[in-house]
C-alpha cells in the first residue's frame, strides 16, 4: 500500500512545470482557454484592407449576414454610379467625344447618396457603359481618375444588379467599396485562439483615431495596394498612393506601440499589378527602378522598399513578413492567413512567456 513503484523521470517532471507555468500564465490572463490576439489592421486608403477584414469575417461565418447583404444593394448600386460619374468626368478633361453627349451630361448632374437606383438609372447607366467613348476613356492612363478597382465587374453584372429584386452575392459584397470610418471590430477563432481584428480607416483624417486601438497589439497586418504606384491620393492629387503607403509603413514600424508586434505585409491586388504592370511602367514613377515590365521583378523591387523602409529608421532591426495576396480572392486569403496565424499564434505566445 506504500510507495508507488514508478517514479517521475526528469524530462517528465519539466514537461510537468512548463504545462503548469503555462496553466498560471492563461489564468493571469484570465482566458484559461481562449487568449485573445489582437491584430490591428492598418493601411493607406484604397489599400483593400477593408476587404480583408470583410473576407475574414466572411471565412468565419461562411456568409454575410442579412443585414450587411440589405445594406450593400445600395452601396453597390452608388458604386457604379460613381464610377460611370468618374469616367464621364474624365473624357470631358481628354476630349474624348461620346455617342451620348446629352445623356451623359444628364448623367453628370446625378449626386451620389441622392440619386436614386430606378429602371430609367439603370438604362441610362447601361447605355453609357456600351458608349465607345466611354470605353476609350477607360484605356486611358489618367492617375487622377478615382474609379474603383472592381468598376469592369459590377458594369459586367449591370443586367443582374439592375433587377428590383437583386439581392448582392458574397463576391458583390467584397468587392464594394465602403470607406471605413472609425474602428470596426471581428471575432474568430482558430484553435483556442480568439483573435480580435481591428480595422481603421486608412485616409489621412483618420489616422488619428489609430491611438485607441494601440493597447496589446500581438500584430500589425499593413495592407498597400501595389496598383499604387501610379495612382495618387484622392485626398492629395500630388502624392502618389505607394510613395504614402510606404511613409506609412515607416512610421508604423519606427512606432514605440509596435515595437513588440510582429509587422506582417500584405502587397495586395496581386490580380490587378499583373496586368498593369505590362502597360504601365514602374519606372514612370518609381526612377530607380530599372527592372522590366514583369511582376516578379516588379514586386522584389516594391518589396525592398517596404522593407528598408521599416528597417533602416530602426535602432534595432525587427522581422517583417511579405506575402502578395488579392483580398477579393477568398481561396487566396485563406491560405495566405492560415500561413500568417502560425506568425501571430508564436508572437502571442512569446508574449506571454509560453515558449
Amino acid at each position: 500500500m506504500g510507495n508507488s513503484c514508478t517514479s517521475e523521470t526528469l524530462e517528465d517532471k519539466e514537461e510537468r512545470l512548463k504545462n503548469r507555468r503555462i496553466e498560471v500564465q492563461l489564468r493571469k490572463h484570465k482566458q484559461v482557454y481562449d487568449y485573445e490576439v489582437k491584430i490591428l489592421l492598418l493601411g493607406a486608403g484604397e489599400s483593400g484592407k477593408s476587404t480583408i477584414f470583410k473576407q475574414m469575417k466572411l471565412l468565419q461565418d461562411n456568409q454575410f449576414d442579412n443585414e450587411t447583404i440589405q445594406s450593400m444593394k445600395r452601396i453597390v448600386r452608388e458604386n457604379i454610379i460613381s464610377n460611370l460619374l468618374a469616367i464621364l468626368r474624365s473624357s470631358k478633361i481628354l476630349n474624348i467625344k461620346l455617342e451620348h453627349p446629352e445623356e451623359a451630361e444628364k448623367y453628370i448632374s446625378y449626386k451620389i447618396g441622392v440619386t436614386e437606383w430606378t429602371q430609367e438609372t439603370y438604362k441610362l447607366t447601361k447605355m453609357l457603359w456600351e458608349d465607345s467613348g466611354v470605353k476609350e476613356t477607360l484605356k486611358t492612363n489618367d492617375p487622377k481618375r478615382m474609379i474603383g478597382d472592381s468598376c469592369s465587374y459590377f458594369f459586367d453584372a449591370l443586367d443582374r444588379i439592375g433587377k428590383k429584386d437583386y439581392v448582392p452575392t458574397n463576391e458583390d459584397v467584397l468587392r464594394a467599396r465602403v470607406r471605413t470610418t472609425g474602428l470596426q471590430e471581428a471575432r474568430f477563432k482558430i484553435g483556442k485562439f480568439e483573435f480580435l481584428l481591428c480595422d481603421v480607416g486608412g485616409q489621412r483624417n483618420e489616422r488619428r483615431k489609430w491611438i485607441h486601438v494601440f493597447d496589446n497589439i500581438t500584430s500589425v497586418l499593413f495592407c498597400t495596394s501595389l496598383t499604387g504606384y501610379s495612382e495618387v491620393l484622392r485626398e492629395d492629387f500630388n502624392t502618389i498612393r505607394m510613395v504614402e503607403s510606404i511613409n506609412l509603413f515607416s512610421e508604423v514600424c519606427r512606432s514605440p506601440h509596435f515595437k513588440k508586434a510582429s509587422i506582417i505585409l500584405f502587397l495586395n491586388k496581386f490580380d490587378l499589378f499583373k496586368e498593369k504592370i505590362k502597360t504601365t511602367h514602374l519606372n514612370t514613377f518609381f526612377q530607380d527602378y530599372q527592372g522590366n515590365n514583369e511582376s516578379e521583378e516588379a514586386i522584389t523591387y516594391i518589396t525592398d522598399k517596404f522593407v528598408k523602409a521599416g528597417v533602416n529608421k530602426l535602432k534595432k532591426k525587427r522581422d517583417i513578413f511579405p506575402y502578395t495576396t488579392t483580398a477579393v480572392d477568398t481561396k487566396n486569403i485563406k491560405y495566405i492567413f492560415d500561413s500568417v496565424s502560425n506568425t501571430i499564434m508564436q508572437k502571442a505566445l512569446e508574449g506571454i512567456d509560453l515558449i
